[in-house]
Order: C-alpha cells, then sequence, then structure tokens
C-alpha cells in the first residue's frame, strides 16, 4: 500500500512581536482551513518563542532577520532549507509587506502563494504590483478598513471561507506552569504580594515614545501601586533613569528579567499596563488585562484598540495617518498628551491616583521634574536650585523627601558627608521607609 505524502503549509510572518501577537488568535482559524497539513510558520528568533507549544502549528522555523539581509550564505541555507521541505501552500499574511517577505514567500517553491493586496507602506508600488502576478491569490481589504486585527480576520475568513465558522477571536499566547512559578519567585523577591501597576514605556522607535519626564511624573501619583517596568534588556538603562529621577519608593526594573512569555505570565497579575503603542499592550490583551495606550498619530486606529481592554489617550492632530514620517520637529501628538490626561483615563478604569498632579497652584512636582532632569544630565547647581525650590513649595511628603534625598546624593559625591547626612536624615522624615536614604546613612557612618 502506497504511503500518503503528507502536504505542508508554510505560514511567512518575518515581522515583529506584536504583529505576531496580533495575528496569533487566527492561527486556528488557518488550522481548521487546512486541518490534514503539517503547518509549519516561519518566525524572527526573538519572536519563536511565542508560539512554541501553540496546538495549532506542527513546527516553528526561526531565522535571523539582519543575517538573512546582509550574508549571502545565511540567505542561502535559509532558502534551501525552506525549498527542501516542498511546502504545498505558502501563505503571507502581512497587510504592509516588505520585500523579505515576498522573496521568502515567492522564491520558498510552493505552487499556491497566498498573500493580501496590500499597500506601499514598506514597499514601491512598482514592486509590489509586480509581485503580485506572481502570487495564486491576493487577497483585497477595503480601503475604509484600517484595523490590522479585522485585516487578519478577513484573511482568516477568505481560507475558512464559511463566514459562520470565524467567530470573534483575541490574540493567543501558551506559557508552561514552570513559566509561573519563575513569576511567582520573581515578584517574591521584590515582596510583591498585591496587584501593580506595570509600564512598557519603550518602543523600538524612538519617535513613538512618550517624554521620559512624563513617565516620572505618572507613577509619582500612584504610590499606593507597586510600579513593575518591562521591557527588553536594552531597555534597562532608561528605565533605571524613571526611577532615579521618581519619588516612588516601589518601581521595580525587570527589562532583561524575562522571557516573552515570562512577561505574558507577569501580566495576567497586574492590574493594568500602562505603555506606548507595544508588544505589551497586545500581549496584555492575550492574558485579559486592561491596558492604557499612550499613541500617536503615525498608525492612528491600525493597531488598536480592537476590544474593550484597550483604553488609548491621544491627541488628535490634522497630520494623522503620516505613517510616521513626521514632518514636524517632533512628534506633538505625543509630546504634547498631559500627564492629566492618563490619569483621567485610569480613573476611568478604577485606577485611582493618590495624590494630585499639575494644578494651577501646584508647581512642586514641576521644580522636582526639572530638579531630577538637570540631575541626570549633569548640571548639578542648576539641579540643586530646582530641588530647593521644590522643598520651599512644600507640597507633598514624597516630593520634599525625594528632592532632599536628591540634594544629600549631590553633596555625598562631592565628599561634603555632613552635610549629605543632615540632607538624608530630612528624607527619612518625610519617607521614612525610604531604604537608599537609609543605606547612604549607614555608609557615612561607617567612614
Amino acid at each position: 500500500m502506497k504511503k500518503k505524502k503528507i502536504r505542508k503549509i508554510l505560514i511567512v510572518r518575518p515581522d515583529s512581536i506584536g504583529d505576531y501577537i496580533l495575528f496569533s488568535g487566527f492561527l486556528k482559524y488557518i488550522r481548521e482551513a487546512y486541518r490534514d497539513y503539517f503547518i509549519s510558520i516561519l518566525l524572527q528568533e526573538h519572536v519563536a518563542e511565542l508560539a512554541r507549544d501553540c496546538p495549532y502549528i506542527d513546527e516553528i522555523t526561526p531565522f535571523n532577520r539582519q543575517k538573512f539581509i546582509t550574508e549571502r550564505v545565511y540567505t542561502q541555507e535559509v532558502m534551501r532549507n525552506l525549498r527542501s521541505k516542498k511546502y504545498s501552500v505558502v501563505l503571507y499574511p502581512v497587510y504592509s509587506r516588505d520585500v523579505v517577505g515576498d522573496f521568502i514567500t515567492l522564491e520558498c517553491g510552493a505552487p499556491v502563494a497566498i498573500t493580501f493586496k496590500g499597500d506601499n507602506s514598506n514597499m514601491n508600488q512598482s514592486m509590489r504590483l509586480q509581485n503580485n502576478k506572481y502570487y495564486t491569490r491576493c487577497i483585497r481589504v477595503r480601503k475604509d478598513i484600517l484595523n490590522e486585527f479585522e485585516r487578519n480576520k478577513i484573511f482568516a475568513k477568505t481560507l475558512v471561507k464559511k463566514s459562520g465558522q470565524l467567530t470573534e477571536s483575541q490574540p493567543y499566547i501558551v506559557w508552561s506552569e514552570e513559566e509561573n512559578i519563575f513569576v511567582e519567585h520573581l515578584l517574591g523577591e521584590y515582596n510583591i504580594t498585591e496587584p501593580f501597576i506595570a509600564l512598557a514605556p519603550f518602543s523600538q522607535y524612538s519617535i513613538r515614545k512618550w517624554p521620559i519626564e512624563r513617565w516620572v511624573s505618572l507613577i509619582s501619583a500612584y504610590h499606593s501601586f507597586p510600579i513593575v517596568i518591562c521591557g527588553m534588556q536594552s531597555d534597562k538603562k532608561e528605565a533605571q533613569c524613571i526611577i532615579e529621577n521618581s519619588d516612588h519608593v516601589r518601581v521595580i526594573n525587570f527589562c532583561g528579567n524575562t522571557t516573552l512569555r515570562q512577561c505574558a505570565s507577569l501580566l495576567t497579575r497586574a492590574k493594568v499596563l500602562i505603555g506606548v503603542e507595544t508588544a505589551l499592550c497586545h500581549m496584555a490583551a492575550s492574558v485579559g488585562t486592561p491596558s492604557v495606550v499612550i499613541t500617536g498619530g503615525g498608525h492612528f486606529g491600525r493597531f488598536l484598540p480592537y476590544n474593550e481592554l484597550h483604553h488609548i489617550v491621544y491627541k488628535k492632530m490634522s497630520c494623522y495617518g503620516c505613517n510616521w514620517q513626521c514632518k514636524h520637529m517632533m512628534p506633538y501628538c505625543l509630546t504634547d498628551i498631559r500627564v492629566e490626561q492618563v490619569v483621567r483615563v485610569l480613573q476611568k478604569i478604577g485606577i485611582t491616583s493618590s495624590k494630585r498632579i499639575f494644578g494651577k497652584k501646584n508647581h512642586c512636582v514641576q521644580y522636582y521634574l526639572f530638579g531630577s532632569l538637570h540631575k541626570t544630565c549633569g548640571k548639578e547647581k542648576k539641579a540643586e536650585r530646582w530641588f530647593k525650590q521644590a522643598i520651599t513649595e512644600h507640597d507633598g511628603k514624597e516630593i520634599v523627601g525625594g528632592a532632599y534625598f536628591h540634594l544629600g546624593e549631590m553633596l555625598l559625591e562631592r565628599r561634603r558627608r555632613k552635610e549629605a547626612k543632615d540632607y538624608f536624615t530630612e528624607c527619612l522624615e518625610y519617607i521614612p521607609d525610604h531604604k537608599k536614604a537609609r543605606q547612604r546613612l549607614k555608609a557615612i557612618k561607617a567612614v
């Protein structure tokens, strides 16, 4: 009896973490459409772990996108491996296709290749239209459908064919019990037993970031919650800058401390995620955690929101939809978003601030922030002036105590230990549990 040949399908997703998470909820429909196929998915190496243990995928093929572009031997090796699999079908479910994705899809040797008709965000129109001729099918999406989640839904519905079979879906991530235990131990190390606020202030593109001083001001309003900053190892230094300039005494830097799957487990324990438009907002949605997203106008409405867990904060401008080709000196659609706007959105979902932010008579926080930023930049004379001004305003124990601490640190660096000791002592009068102030006093006494 002749052995039945196994038919294979390849899904090509050479894009970023957030793009995969946004698409992940539709993998079950691809499995439904190709029940008898062996399903492989091509992902970047740093994204691949998110697809591990997914019941709708039989094989993950990780690749290094940068090496694929720059190293000919590596490119040939990847393509030789893909061609050897003899795929019957290749799917490229990316609306804004690029050269890498088109090359892999069209050159891997599958007789059937399906993609979106697409747009010109990542590829010039002439090349895109030329490549479209080599696809078996290019799925059209109406121009008024801007949301990426809806586009993914259309792609999946086209494959399933029967619209009644496609129900609402959410991003889908799997993690193990071992990863849950790891996160529990990690939180235990910092004595975090209550719900916390997760922060995701970072983006791989600097133009999409909210100013760091706004993050410092925002977390100062939530002393009743521990704050956990999430991100990659490369974000650790910037996260530390937020912590050092904040008067909040329970801010923990988890950047680089977790894998992506461990981060998903971590977010299940968060009260809310506050972040810019980044992969973690989609990850939060996949685990049922609400997110407040500070978003600009480059891709407004394309990636968020797509369910009731997303709450976006924005400033509408006439140049929205610029694909982040900003015509201004800086992205005012982000930099002009005020802390108060974020606080109001958080209040609507039941996260109440423990203190007043900037008001007409409240300049203390502004003075403190100015001092912190000047200190970070090494301008100590200016920093000293602003910290002393914050103390004079005397509006809030945390701010005044924090100002005394920073003044003490600057004096300690100049080896003026006696004066520094006085400032650290004053800090503890206002914030008795300020760990760093106690450590500095202990070190001074030991000299």
